[in-house]
């Protein structure tokens, strides 16, 4: 088949978060068998990671893309007066904001004339922001790929936002997505969600059928360190803090978890690996000589083999958490919330620890320091839980049904 792939994120493992892994899992597998072409988004940061990409036999279109921290006073000018372009345009439109941030008449443009130009059996969108871009495929079934629904995280943010303020900028970007998503997703031929609870949802709000549950595939390890290697005292937490759910979990891991913790285990120290981290992260994990925020790392096999227990306390966002997949494919037992845990396949009490409050939390993590045998059992049970769930072949094979039968 031929398959154009649009994507937010240039694919790679090492951009720094899941979805960018996921995307560069998928047009890896996906051209073993296919004829597979890339159109994507691409910071400055993820730019230099673009010539990794020529080694898979894909064939890549980049935009590129302003974000983030620029070089120089004129840059940041620059990039100001974009954002507030984008504003006014969410505004205008009634669209949630992230959407208009990802809109770009170059991408535009580019579907339109890819589409036209090649015979493209399969389109398939990655991320909701991206959907936007359905009506200007000429040609191929269309397929979104629905990481979350994005109207219960957008929920979520207004119920937990504690300032009247931010709670009315959250409930308008609540009301924003619940008509953008719906009519978006209407648009496609099929869509694909990582959970059933996902599917569920979109189809209650969009009102259509034709949304199928296909697993988030993963590349496990073949090599890692056995738990009774892993430090006792080490606690560890991974996410990228340019996304809201994982600032509010790491913030609430060093302000009220961590200390309990800390409290039954006084050696205990805490990680926090990410980019990006937020000034009010800072100061939170400064107060705490035991909490190390180590920032952007290349190699995080290094970490889940020295950790003894990951902790995810997430209270927001939505879809699967591959954090907490990876976490158990390295053999390291997870402490997490129901949010956390939501729409993971295998999951039970001798997998994972879940708890609601920051006391449960921290007794669950406690009892896995302080119980070795216990923390290697559930270790060992949790990557037992991944291979059977997230293996690519298994992923990849039932994507490539659906694709077969929208095109019968």
């Amino acid at each position: 088949m031929n398959i154009l792939v649009l994507s937010p994120y240039l694919p790679h493992p090492r951009s720094g978060h899941g979805g960018g892994e996921y995307i560069f899992g998928l047009v890896k597998y996906l051209s073993n068998s296919n004829k597979v072409t890339l159109l994507t988004f691409a910071d400055h940061d993820e730019q230099k990671l673009a010539a990794d990409l020529s080694a898979l036999p894909i064939r890549v279109r980049i935009v590129p893309r302003w974000k983030g921290r620029q070089r120089n006073f004129f840059a940041t000018l620059l990039l100001v007066i974009l954002r507030s372009y984008q504003l006014f345009r969410s505004v205008l439109l009634w669209q949630p904001y992230y959407v208009s941030k990802f809109y770009h008449p170059r991408m535009a443009h580019l579907v339109e004339e890819e589409t036209r130009n090649f015979p493209y059996d399969v389109v398939q969108v990655e991320f909701a922001q991206m959907g936007q871009y359905a009506g200007r495929v000429h040609r191929g079934k269309t397929v979104l790929r629905a990481h979350d629904v994005v109207f219960r995280p957008a929920y979520r943010n207004y119920k937990l936002a504690q300032s009247p303020l931010r709670k009315l900028a959250f409930f308008i970007e609540w009301c924003r997505w619940a008509r953008y998503e719906p009519t978006m997703a209407r648009q496609f031929d099929h869509v694909l969600t990582f959970t059933e609870q996902d599917s569920r949802l979109l189809q209650h709000i969009a009102r259509i059928r034709h949304v199928t549950c296909n697993a988030r595939g993963i590349e496990p390890p073949t090599s890692f360190a056995p738990p009774e290697q892993h430090d006792r005292e080490v606690i560890l937490f991974v996410g990228a803090f340019d996304h809201t759910p994982n600032v509010d979990a790491a913030a609430w891991l060093c302000s009220e978890i961590f200390p309990l913790i800390q409290a039954r285990c006084p050696k205990a120290r805490l990680r926090l690996v990410g980019r990006n981290a937020p000034p009010r992260l800072r100061a939170s994990a400064g107060k705490n000589p035991s909490i190390s925020l180590v920032g952007f790392v290349r190699n995080l096999e290094d970490e889940y083999d020295h950790a003894s227990v990951f902790v995810a306390p997430i209270r927001s966002g939505g879809g699967i958490k591959t954090k907490i997949i990876h976490a158990q494919s390295y053999c390291l037992p997870v402490v997490t919330t129901p949010f956390g845990a939501e729409g993971i396949e295998g999951e039970n009490a001798s997998t994972i620890i879940i708890g609601r409050q920051a006391r449960d939390l921290a007794e669950g993590a406690v009892r896995l320091i302080t119980d070795p045998k216990a923390a290697a059992a559930m270790a060992r049970n949790g990557r037992q839980a991944v291979l059977r769930h997230y293996t690519w072949e298994a992923v990849v094979r039932q994507q490539e049904e659906i694709y077969r039968s929208l095109l019968n």
